[in-house]
């Protein structure tokens, strides 16, 4: 919990200034006022914007780093775009996303979060992830519950896949896994109550475990999208699995994760499709 308590106050410290009074706030990019008209921001897109916030995020990342890793100097460092050296993956692991959820910020689009997860042996200890449009804080540690600043959180009672509002994403580059991805979102909008597709893997995981949504599945994802997302949902009661209800979700590039009451349904759902893709 001392180790919780540390990188909790990191975030409030380190993560609310990049994100709502340092470099990234209001768009602050060159571009004054664009957070008021995200079209300025947009203006940024293509190859500019991507390479000045590649700069914001990596002088955030510098000074995030040293603060976790005076908190824990045994663990190594998995983040995006490799700010730093990577470690193995078997180790004690700081896993990072400075910004899930780029292209919602880049067109002011309130949907985007950073996330923090401690991993040992392929197993999440602890999460953080921050929501700095509504000052929200979700944080969970093994054994410890997953929370929304001081509100526990519990995931939604539902019981069946027809009254349940399903979170997803969409691939971003087409490979042979795709087609037969699209299928199964067709399926899952056919048989569900709704479907929604946030653009942040992060946030999809913690409303799941606030109830918001019954569940969300993806693909094509990396571990520092979604490691402090999977503690929360199982604290919060919830369940989380591959594909194919094994536990290959960190590092194995997909996940599953639901209330757990729709768990079975949802899953027999993905895998009308998706074993075909497994054998190509």
């Amino acid at each position: 919990t001392g180790v919780v308590n540390g990188f909790t106050r990191i975030l409030h410290g380190v993560v609310h200034r990049p994100l709502q009074g340092g470099p990234l706030s209001g768009w602050n990019l060159g571009h004054e006022g664009a957070r008021n008209d995200p079209r300025q921001a947009v203006a940024l897109q293509g190859r500019q914007m991507p390479a000045v916030l590649g700069v914001a995020l990596r002088g955030w990342a510098t000074v995030c780093l040293e603060a976790l890793h005076q908190l824990l100097p045994e663990a190594g460092f998995i983040t995006e775009e490799g700010m730093v050296e990577q470690a193995a993956e078997d180790g004690l692991l700081w896993i990072i996303d400075p910004l899930d959820g780029t292209v919602n910020f880049t067109h002011g689009f309130p949907e985007y979060c950073t996330s923090i997860g401690l991993v040992r042996g392929g197993k999440v200890l602890s999460g953080v992830i921050y929501k700095p449009q509504h000052d929200e804080l979700y944080w969970s540690y093994k054994g410890g519950g997953a929370w929304c600043n001081h509100e526990q959180l519990k995931i939604s009672p539902v019981r069946g896949l027809s009254d349940s509002l399903i979170a997803s994403g969409f691939p971003h580059t087409r490979e042979h896994k795709t087609e037969a991805y699209l299928r199964v979102i067709h399926h899952a909008v056919e048989h569900t109550h709704g479907f929604r597709r946030i653009g942040s893997a992060a946030l999809d995981l913690a409303y799941v475990a606030r109830g918001w949504v019954e569940a969300y599945f993806e693909y094509n994802l990396a571990a520092w999208d979604i490691a402090a997302g999977i503690l929360m949902v199982q604290e919060a009661g919830g369940q989380v699995t591959d594909f194919s209800g094994g536990e290959n979700y960190l590092f194995g590039r997909e996940i599953l994760a639901t209330n757990g009451h729709i768990h079975a349904e949802l899953q027999t759902l993905i895998a009308r499709d998706w074993p075909k893709v497994q054998q190509a």
